[in-house]
């Protein structure tokens, strides 16, 4: 009996030093996330004013997967964002992130591009605008900005009364790189 009391004994106190040692990591992984989700700040609060403008709730997966969007600089189809946010969440399904992507679409907080292939590639709305250029033989994709679809818009109201709503420009060729292997 003497030897299962010191083996409970070593047992509770290798728990313990478990148990500490998980509350340090624990309050570690708070600290770093808070750390991520701080520049995040006002992508919560444009996030959450939106969808409840919308009528819809903020989860943490529409959070999420919306953080990894803002943070990427690729264009990423769903397939890619859905392996990037599970990898930080895996309880997320391809499910959630394509219903996800179609509301926040419809929302106006990310736009889908074709980018000259069949599925759609997705990127959070940024601010200022901008267009695409792909490669057609490497699939590069270059954003660029220009005033002249501005210019192109604001001649088109003066002229014909409309209101514009959004401009999409997509331009393809070939990138410089490629073109140097082609000659």
């Amino acid at each position: 009996m003497a030897y299962n009391e010191a083996l409970a004994a070593r047992v509770r106190a290798a728990l313990g030093e478990f148990d500490s040692h998980l509350e340090g990591a624990i309050i570690a992984n708070e600290s770093q996330l808070q750390q991520e989700d701080e520049p995040m700040g006002d992508l919560s609060e444009r996030l959450q004013d939106t969808l409840r403008a919308a009528g819809r709730r903020l989860t943490a997966q529409r959070r999420l997967i919306l953080q990894v969007l803002e943070a990427n600089d690729e264009h990423l189809d769903a397939e890619a964002l859905y392996g990037r946010v599970k990898a930080r969440d895996p309880d997320v399904s391809l499910a959630t992130v394509y219903r996800t992507l179609a509301m926040l679409r419809e929302i106006g907080l990310v736009e889908e591009h074709r980018l000259g292939e069949e599925h759609g590639h997705f990127e959070a709305v940024r601010d200022e605008p901008h267009y695409h250029f792909t490669c057609l033989r490497c699939g590069d994709v270059v954003e660029f900005g220009t005033d002249l679809v501005a210019q192109i818009e604001q001649e088109l109201r003066a002229r014909e009364g409309v209101h514009v709503v959004s401009s999409q420009l997509h331009v393809q060729g070939y990138c410089a790189r490629c073109q140097a292997t082609q000659d």
